[in-house]
């Protein structure tokens, strides 16, 4: 349908042409910028340079525009700035307002953007089109020093890419791009330095179960030391998946759990503590290969762990990741899918992964209590993991109130404030109380538990 009056298309017409081959050659923010990080950290390239690209008042132009004419000046955008990038294969979409190229030092970017400019003005039925901004860097050694200078820039990639209403802009890329790249790699050798110095608190919030108020088990979450980062944990853990130091963190902080967890279990009976794992880190051949060795050393661990696999980095190889997750529930480990809701493969990761608990997002848990259709779709999603021979477990609880709606949803097993905040006083004993039925996992193979693990392709 005409989104308004105006551009090249008569009124009668409907349908937007398919996407032309340029559109479709363009790569993603992710996939560009996995893709200078594998030229970076093989060596770099002193002919050739990154540029940002920033169409100025695109969404205005589009509004003048119809779905056909529109779909025309994607293409030929995507066209130009293929035609103009390394090997005609090195350009990303971002947005409909952020690109980005690979391209030889020598080749006229002023004469690109005159291109663009005259592209969009012809396309315009005012006449006007858009301004173009562009920001380059070099991706030569010398501007790119090393590993953590590498993945720096991809994170700048990614800032630039994911944040168009924020102050990652190209007019403060093209006075600063450079210095923004090493202020990314300080931090990355900071947060490097924290995670191997164990600048960072483990402290525990209980999950429980709903029926009866038993503690069931713990979880172990992160405290950065302020002294050391100034960063909350979320920032802390997003900064270490955007920049592939989370495969570093979750070895350190499942090492710290284990010991955690060792030593209590010398005073006797304990809780089980679950530790996350990022989806990121799934896909690491060195994180398996570790996490195998690390647990094959504490066989005594088993029933009193368990992984929480996080949906905040997404998970490239399913088949592979569930391989992983089985070798783990098939050695007594069992697993939990976290922050259910919270990203967009959410059920996509349901169908893929086998795992015994989910652990459903506080934000599911707020829509069923304040929109009509959100009871019955809490509901639904409790009965479809029951179907499937899973527990639920529900996030942001702070009342009986919500207790009482949760049970009557299905839910089985509970956390949030009401029951009690993150500590790291927490006590890891066995509470009096007597210990809920551990949920079964299947039994270990005769074979050794960890011989042959499939891993997935290394995104290290």
């Amino acid at each position: 349908n005409k989104r308004r009056k105006g551009g090249g298309e008569a009124a009668g017409a409907t349908t937007a042409p398919p996407p032309g081959p340029a559109d479709q050659l363009m790569m993603d923010s992710k996939s560009f910028a996995e893709k200078i990080g594998e030229r970076l950290i093989s060596g770099g390239d002193d002919d050739t340079t990154l540029t940002f690209i920033e169409l100025g008042d695109i969404a205005d132009l589009r509004d003048r525009l119809d779905d056909r004419s529109w779909a025309k000046l994607q293409t030929m955008i995507s066209t130009m700035l293929q035609d103009a990038s390394e090997d005609g294969d090195s350009a990303g979409k971002f947005s409909d307002e952020r690109y980005g190229i690979v391209h030889k030092k020598d080749h006229d970017l002023t004469a690109l953007k005159s291109e663009i400019v005259t592209a969009t003005q012809k396309a315009d039925p005012q006449g006007r089109g858009v301004e173009v901004k562009a920001a380059s860097m070099g991706l030569d050694p010398t501007e790119v020093e090393d590993e953590d200078s590498a993945r720096a820039l991809i994170y700048t990639i990614k800032e630039f890419a994911d944040n168009a209403e924020a102050e990652i802009t190209v007019e403060n890329l093209t006075s600063n791009l450079t210095g923004r790249v090493k202020e990314a790699t300080k931090q990355i050798a900071q947060v490097k330095s924290a995670i191997a110095d164990k600048s960072f608190q483990i402290a525990y919030q209980p999950i429980v179960a709903l029926e009866d108020g038993h503690w069931h088990h713990h979880e172990a979450l992160v405290r950065v030391k302020t002294d050391t980062l100034n960063m909350a944990p979320f920032e802390f853990i997003k900064f270490a998946e955007d920049t592939g130091v989370i495969v570093d963190f979750d070895m350190a902080m499942c090492g710290e759990v284990m010991s955690a967890v060792t030593t209590a279990m010398e005073d006797g009976p304990v809780i089980s503590v679950a530790v996350n794992i990022s989806g990121r880190s799934l896909g690491s051949n060195a994180f398996v290969d570790t996490l195998r060795d690390m647990l094959s050393t504490k066989p005594e661990l088993k029933g009193n762990l368990l992984f929480e696999i996080t949906e905040s980095a997404r998970i490239k190889d399913l088949e592979g990741a569930n391989n992983f997750i089985q070798k783990l529930r098939h050695a007594g480990y069992p697993v939990c899918m976290d922050d259910f809701g919270a990203g967009e493969a959410a059920f996509e990761y349901l169908r893929a992964l086998d795992v015994d608990y989910v652990k459903i997002d506080g934000s599911y848990v707020d829509f069923a209590q304040k929109e009509e259709k959100g009871t019955p779709f809490l509901r639904a999603l409790a009965r479809l993991c029951h179907d499937l021979g899973i527990d639920t477990i529900a996030e942001r609880i702070e009342d009986q109130e919500m207790v009482d709606f949760l049970r009557g949803c299905g839910v089985e097993y509970g956390q949030g404030y009401y029951y009690g905040k993150p500590s790291p006083e927490a006590s890891l004993k066995l509470p009096p109380k007597p210990k809920p039925k551990p949920k079964k996992v299947e039994e270990a193979p005769n074979e050794d538990e960890f011989e042959d693990w499939t891993t997935m392709d290394s995104i290290d």
